[in-house]
Formats: C-alpha cells, sequence, structure tokens
C-alpha cells in the first residue's frame, strides 16, 4: 500500500519508467511548492476528490493506494496529497523498519506524475467527487496544508489501523458530519481481508501467516474494512452527509486497467512443505540421514521461533503479538536439537522433544478449532515435527522396527 521513494523524489513522486528529464522534474517541483504556497484560499470552482488506485503487481503496491486530489483551475492548481510514502534517508532505516517505527508522511505531487506513474504500471484510477460546499473544501484543504508542514507530515504508520486509506477516512470524518454505512460486508476478518489480495503471491502469503498472530483473526468491523482502499472506496459511495446527501457527488475512471495476464505458481508453499515431510519421513529409514535432517528441520524451526518471539516482543506490530505459530516453532529447537542426536541422550532432552512432539499432535487433531487460522503449508510441517519429535524421545523408530521384522521374518523360513 504503501511507496518506496526516496529522498529526493519527496516531493514529486516518480518512477524511473516514467523518463522525465531532470529538467522536467525540477520545473515539475517548481511549479508544486509554487502552486501550494500561493494558493490557500480556494476560488468557488476548486474540487476535491478521493483517488483509489487499484491493486499493482508487486508486493508493495498489492492492495491498491488512496490518496486525495485537490484541483482548482482558477488557481491553476492540481494537486495530490499522499500519505503513503516515507523517506529512505530516515536514520536507522532498516532498524525502524523491522520494528514497526518507521514514521511515514505526508507527500505532494502533481497529478499528472501521479496518473503517469499508475498509467505506466497499468493500474486503474478511480476518483470520487466528494460532495462539498465551499466552506467544507476549504476546511479539507487547510487541514492538508497544516498537515504537510515539517513538524506535522510524519506519522506512525499502522497497516491495519493507521495507513494511507484510514488516514484519508479519519481526516473526513474529523471535518465533516458523515454517517458512515455500519453494516459489514461479510464477517471477515483482518487475516481473511488481506488474502483476498494475495491470491497470486503465494509465497507472500505463507509468510505473513508466519508472522501475524491471532489479532489478525478477530472479525474487523465496516469501520476497519477501511483499512483497504478498495473497501474505502464502497464506504464513501454509501456515506451520507449530516443533512443527508450523499458524500459523493460524481465518480469516474481515469485511467482503466489493462489485461494482464496471472502466472500460475507450480512451485507452491504447501507443495514445498509436503515435499519437507516426505524427506522427513524417508530419513527415519537411515539414522544418519535422520540426524542430518533433524539438525537442519529443527534448526529451522528453532530460528523461526526466535523470529517470532521478537517480532512479539520487541517491535511494535501489534498484529505480530499472540502468535499461536509459537507452539510449533519453538526458539528452544534451537539449542535442544544438537544434544539429541548424540548416541545416548539424556532423559531430559528425550522429555523436551516428547512434550513438543504432543503438543504438534494436539494441534494437528484440533486443527479447525485452533483460534487462529494457520495457513494449509503448516499442517505438513507441524506433522512432520511430531513424528521427528517422537522419534527423537525415542517412542518411535522405524529402523528398529523394520530390524525385528526382518529378522522375525528370517527365523519363521
Amino acid at each position: 500500500m504503501a511507496k518506496f521513494k526516496n529522498q529526493t523524489k519527496k516531493y514529486y513522486m516518480m518512477k524511473n519508467r516514467c523518463r522525465l528529464s531532470p529538467i522536467k522534474a525540477f520545473l515539475a517541483f517548481f511549479f508544486l511548492t509554487s502552486q501550494i504556497a500561493g494558493a490557500v484560499t480556494l476560488s468557488p470552482e476548486a474540487r476535491i476528490s478521493l483517488l483509489t488506485a487499484s491493486p499493482g503487481q508487486a508486493l508493495y503496491s498489492v492492495f491498491g493506494h488512496s490518496a486525495v486530489r485537490v484541483q482548482d483551475s482558477l488557481n491553476s492548481m492540481d494537486i495530490v496529497f499522499n500519505y503513503g510514502t516515507f523517506d529512505f534517508e530516515t536514520p536507522g532505516f532498516y532498524t525502524k523498519f523491522v520494528k514497526g517505527k518507521l514514521p511515514y508522511m505526508l507527500s505532494t505531487e502533481t497529478f499528472i506524475g501521479f496518473q503517469s506513474e499508475y498509467k505506466s504500471e497499468g493500474r486503474t484510477i478511480e476518483e470520487q467527487l466528494l460532495n462539498l460546499s465551499q466552506d467544507e473544501k476549504q476546511k479539507i484543504f487547510d487541514f492538508l496544508l497544516v498537515n504537510r508542514e515539517p513538524e506535522n507530515r510524519f506519522y506512525q504508520y499502522d497497516f491495519f489501523f493507521d495507513n494511507c486509506a484510514t488516514r484519508i477516512r479519519d481526516l473526513v470524518d474529523k471535518e465533516l458530519d458523515i454517517n458512515w454505512d455500519e453494516n459489514t460486508p461479510s464477517d471477515l476478518s483482518f487475516r481473511d481481508l488481506i488474502t483476498i489480495y494475495l491470491t497470486n503471491h503465494q509465497w507472500a502469503k505463507f509468510g505473513i501467516d508466519l508472522l501475524l498472530g491471532y489479532p489478525c483473526d478477530r472479525i474487523a468491523s465496516a469501520w476497519e474494512y477501511q483499512f483497504l482502499p478498495d473497501f474505502m472506496h464502497d464506504a464513501f459511495k454509501n456515506a451520507k452527509k449530516g443533512n443527508g446527501s450523499p458524500l459523493i457527488w460524481e465518480t469516474k475512471t481515469i485511467i482503466e486497467k489493462f489485461p494482464q495476464q496471472e502466472e500460475k505458481l507450480v512451485f507452491t508453499p504447501i507443495l514445498f512443505c509436503w515435499i519437507i515431510f516426505l524427506v522427513a519421513l524417508l530419513s527415519l529409514l537411515n539414522k544418519t540421514t535422520s540426524k542430518i535432517f533433524d539438525a537442519f528441520f529443527f534448526s529451522i524451526l528453532g530460528l523461526t521461533g526466535i523470529l517470532l518471539f521478537f517480532m512479539w516482543f520487541f517491535t511494535d506490530h501489534q498484529v505480530a503479538r499472540w502468535n499461536l505459530n509459537l507452539l510449533w516453532a519453538f526458539p528452544l529447537h534451537l539449542i535442544f536439537i544438537f544434544p539429541a542426536l548424540i548416541k545416548k541422550p539424556a532423559n531430559w532432552i528425550k522429555k523436551y522433544f516428547l512434550g513438543s512432539s504432543i503438543i504438534a499432535a494436539l494441534l494437528i487433531i484440533g486443527w479447525f478449532w485452533v483460534p487462529q487460522n494457520y495457513h494449509p503449508a503448516f499442517f505438513p510441517l507441524i506433522l512432520a515435527s511430531a513424528i521427528k519429535g517422537f522419534n527423537l524421545a525415542g517412542f518411535f523408530n522405524p529402523i528398529s522396527f523394520i530390524k525385528k521384522k526382518c529378522c522375525k521374518n528370517s527365523i519363521d523360513k
């Protein structure tokens, strides 16, 4: 939803494929700043509208985007206010990004620049003209100008509760008397809502389901649906002003989305994880192979658990808390797996893997009753951890079983 832009493009956002020369970019930047500085009072011809861009192919754009357009022909103004940008020059950029502390900001650009970017990506832009009085137009414009000041433009981004869409919704709700439609389109959780947009990003879906915890499985309200631009677009369409008139005066499509061929992913996360499960079973037939697999498999689970633990306790990502994936991706696996691979591991090591395997088995049995919605690809991983854990605890040894069968058959003959 956010757009990844650098410091030199802070005010005039564009991508390299727009192919504007440095001179044109400078002129656009100069034109934009002079527009804002010189046009504080809107004319009666001014129009303010909500722009909704359709989802893009890149992961960062897959949820779509929202922005506000202010145009005033008498003041030669056509500006887009964009809450979905951040600054790569922010000190400690990557650390803040991971911890959920990266400040996002309100930036501005010309509508021509905004439109050219989405046109080059083949994405639809729909414009909804707000039904506003002159005073209401001025109030919203003044709010945006104040919000754009250096001391006000930054805010603490939250994907679900404070993003490029909700900032616009909150602005309209604050400055105008709006009656929103409280009827939820359907009983979907936050996880369900983002899943709608990840059909063609199955590996991203896998990673997101791994990192997001139980809070994402709460049913969202009609108000909360609006963190997604498409749903906010519909909410604006159905909203009424205090006097009963519609919030939206007119809707038009500025850019039509051109058809894009969907690529079918063959090597999916589900296929990959079932292959891991098959390898886990086959590894049980040989002690050396089994130890090599166990060292690798449980180390990966342990490292995953450490990541989930870090996201829960050491970041500001509220939706990464209470992550029930920690029930099968234990951080302690990374410590206990290597002592478990010696010839005669201590009993407390065996008890650890017995306990973890029982928990994994319970997750399998109660798959449909676990409050957190697990990704289907987690099933073979949890099943493999249960079987291999019981094996490490000494309760499941197919090698000994096969040897006994072979010896019995030889004696019988």
